[in-house]
């Protein structure tokens, strides 16, 4: 929940609140009261600095800067599947709320499971190697779209979720370079293929499925 600071600051200067005495007060004004380390990053003098230059200097490691792809990827909400083809009301109204579905998604609630930035690195690289299966050395890895190698705190890789109607957990998460992705888009993984296919076939080379 987000805490008002300012009546907080107020009901500090005028009763002398120690960090309990906000608590207790929170408690009985019938409000979640904040932790002692949050009171104590709004409260002591240069806590809230130590703190962002800390949080800073963890962002610039590999471990924050995979952690804040990880924090994107379980925020997303869950999307139906693209739909091959749509059809639509006879009703102007409706078609265009259709439409709009179509284009959008439908977004169900979103599920933020447990898992953690290290969960993931520890799926991804041998934890005593810290190498991916292809060989790659942590933080690179590989596109699950093209197998190209990526830098995993880049820019321009993605965490992508493999089937957008899955959720968020762990096993749903793979590595993507930023335009395989951008072309996934919401399409499951058959639909992307049989379009790669099309796109080929259309440029002029010869495409046969796996076996």
């Amino acid at each position: 929940m987000r805490h008002n600071w300012d009546v907080y600051n107020e009901w500090r200067d005028e009763y002398d609140l120690s960090y309990q005495g906000l608590r207790d007060m929170c408690t009985e004004a019938g409000i979640k009261p904040p932790s002692k380390g949050t009171i104590a990053y709004h409260w002591s003098a240069g806590q809230k600095a130590k703190t962002q230059a800390r949080q800073k200097k963890h962002r610039a490691t590999p471990h924050g800067r995979i952690g804040g792809v990880v924090d994107s990827f379980k925020r997303k909400p869950i999307m139906k599947p693209a739909q091959d083809t749509v059809i639509y009301s006879k009703d102007i109204e409706r078609t265009w709320r259709d439409r709009a579905h179509h284009f959008q998604g439908k977004e169900t609630t979103v599920i933020r499971p447990k898992w953690t930035t290290q969960d993931l690195i520890d799926k991804v690289w041998n934890k005593d190697t810290r190498l991916d299966d292809k060989g790659n050395a942590y933080p690179t890895s590989y596109c699950y779209l093209t197998g190209d190698t990526v830098d995993c705190q880049a820019t321009t890789t993605h965490l992508d979720h493999v089937d957008n109607s899955a959720g968020n957990g762990l096993d749903n998460a793979a590595w993507a370079c930023k335009r395989a992705n951008e072309m996934k888009n919401d399409m499951t993984l058959e639909q992307l293929n049989k379009l790669c296919a099309k796109i080929l076939v259309t440029a002029g080379w010869s495409v046969s499925p796996p076996t």
